[in-house]
């Protein structure tokens, strides 16, 4: 969700975590918390706890690339960046991204020794 709508929920009074792609990771071998969201993700992915069957989503996630900063730190190559190579904005994958990262890291550990799979639905056909 954009800064807009996580605002108007605090205003609401909603209790809610907020996800700073270009804050700085607690992983030290990522470059900020996207990259480590991704990562994240790409483990789930990999462990079979997501079962793909969006195709627009699944596009977009193979177009996410990494690179590596002169520390080794790994970083996802930046959405201006993308645009600037003619992909469009991944807001598919950065919102099963951010669910991942938010499942791993608010809802606990607890969560990642469920036998549950993840299905990723699209909803709709555009």
């Amino acid at each position: 969700m954009g800064y807009v709508v996580y605002a108007r929920l605090l205003e609401l009074g909603v209790s809610i975590n907020p996800f700073d792609g270009a804050e700085r990771s607690l992983a030290k071998e990522y470059g900020n918390t996207r990259a480590w969201g991704y990562y994240m993700l790409n483990e789930y992915i990999n462990e079979g706890r997501i079962i793909m069957d969006s195709p627009m989503t699944e596009a977009e996630l193979l177009e996410i690339r990494i690179k590596y900063k002169s520390n080794g730190e790994r970083l996802i190559v930046s959405k201006d960046e993308m645009r600037k190579n003619g992909i469009h904005s991944p807001d598919r994958a950065d919102s099963l991204m951010m669910a991942v990262f938010c499942i791993k890291n608010f809802i606990g550990e607890k969560q990642m020794e469920a036998p549950h799979k993840i299905i990723r639905r699209s909803v709709s056909k555009f």
